[in-house]
Protein backbone atom coordinates (compact mmCIF):
# COMPACT_ATOMS: atom_id res chain seq x y z
CA UNK A 1 0.00 0.00 0.00
CA UNK A 2 1.50 3.31 -0.92
CA UNK A 3 1.45 6.50 1.05
CA UNK A 4 -0.89 9.60 -0.21
CA UNK A 5 2.57 11.21 -0.34
CA UNK A 6 4.04 8.75 -2.93
CA UNK A 7 0.35 8.80 -4.80
CA UNK A 8 0.80 12.47 -5.23
CA UNK A 9 3.97 12.58 -6.30
CA UNK A 10 3.80 9.79 -8.52
CA UNK A 11 0.93 11.59 -10.00
CA UNK A 12 2.28 14.77 -10.50
CA UNK A 13 5.59 12.89 -12.15
CA UNK A 14 3.62 10.87 -14.81
CA UNK A 15 4.25 13.97 -17.35
CA UNK A 16 8.03 14.55 -16.38
CA UNK A 17 8.39 11.40 -16.98
CA UNK A 18 6.63 10.81 -20.20
CA UNK A 19 8.45 14.46 -21.71
CA UNK A 20 11.75 12.01 -20.27
CA UNK A 21 11.03 8.92 -21.88
CA UNK A 22 10.50 10.76 -25.05
CA UNK A 23 14.13 11.93 -25.42
CA UNK A 24 16.82 10.14 -26.48
CA UNK A 25 18.48 8.30 -23.62
CA UNK A 26 22.20 8.96 -24.77
CA UNK A 27 20.81 12.86 -24.65
CA UNK A 28 19.95 12.37 -21.09
CA UNK A 29 22.93 11.08 -20.50
CA UNK A 30 24.91 13.81 -22.17
CA UNK A 31 23.21 15.95 -20.47
CA UNK A 32 23.82 14.33 -16.71
CA UNK A 33 27.61 14.27 -18.08
CA UNK A 34 27.39 17.80 -19.06
CA UNK A 35 26.40 19.11 -15.71
CA UNK A 36 28.68 16.64 -13.58
CA UNK A 37 31.60 17.49 -15.36
CA UNK A 38 30.37 21.32 -14.91
CA UNK A 39 29.98 20.82 -11.39
CA UNK A 40 33.11 19.20 -10.87
CA UNK A 41 35.14 21.78 -12.53
CA UNK A 42 33.33 24.35 -10.97
CA UNK A 43 33.86 26.12 -7.68
CA UNK A 44 31.64 28.04 -5.62
CA UNK A 45 27.71 28.26 -5.89
CA UNK A 46 27.59 27.38 -9.28
CA UNK A 47 28.99 24.31 -8.94
CA UNK A 48 26.91 23.80 -5.79
CA UNK A 49 23.71 24.37 -8.01
CA UNK A 50 24.68 22.23 -10.66
CA UNK A 51 25.33 19.02 -8.61
CA UNK A 52 22.37 19.99 -6.22
CA UNK A 53 20.26 20.14 -8.75
CA UNK A 54 21.45 16.49 -10.04
CA UNK A 55 21.06 15.31 -6.85
CA UNK A 56 17.70 16.55 -6.77
CA UNK A 57 17.01 14.75 -9.84
CA UNK A 58 18.29 11.42 -9.13
CA UNK A 59 16.66 11.54 -5.80
CA UNK A 60 13.18 11.78 -7.25
CA UNK A 61 13.87 8.94 -9.51
CA UNK A 62 15.44 6.90 -6.86
CA UNK A 63 12.47 8.23 -4.80
CA UNK A 64 9.84 6.46 -7.58
CA UNK A 65 12.12 3.41 -8.68
CA UNK A 66 12.42 2.72 -4.71
CA UNK A 67 9.28 0.00 -3.82
CA UNK A 68 10.39 -1.99 -6.94
CA UNK A 69 14.05 -2.00 -6.13
CA UNK A 70 16.37 -5.02 -4.32
CA UNK A 71 18.08 -4.24 -1.30
CA UNK A 72 21.10 -3.42 -3.06
CA UNK A 73 19.85 -1.22 -5.93
CA UNK A 74 18.16 0.90 -3.19
CA UNK A 75 22.10 0.92 -1.39
CA UNK A 76 23.67 2.40 -4.56
CA UNK A 77 21.16 4.69 -5.65
CA UNK A 78 21.37 6.25 -1.84
CA UNK A 79 25.03 6.17 -1.97
CA UNK A 80 24.60 7.78 -5.63
CA UNK A 81 22.52 10.45 -4.67
CA UNK A 82 24.69 11.36 -1.50
CA UNK A 83 27.72 11.04 -3.14
CA UNK A 84 26.66 13.76 -5.71
CA UNK A 85 25.55 15.84 -3.11
CA UNK A 86 29.18 15.68 -0.99
CA UNK A 87 30.50 16.79 -4.23
CA UNK A 88 28.78 19.98 -4.97
CA UNK A 89 29.21 20.62 -0.94
CA UNK A 90 32.76 20.20 -1.21
CA UNK A 91 32.83 22.26 -4.61
CA UNK A 92 31.29 24.71 -2.83
CA UNK A 93 33.55 24.93 0.20
CA UNK A 94 36.26 24.54 -2.12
Amino acid sequence: MSSPLRRAVETRSVTALHALSAVPKWAVFLAVLAVVVGGLLLTGLAALLLLGALAVFLGWLAYLAWPALAAGQRVLRLLTVLLVAAAGIARFTA
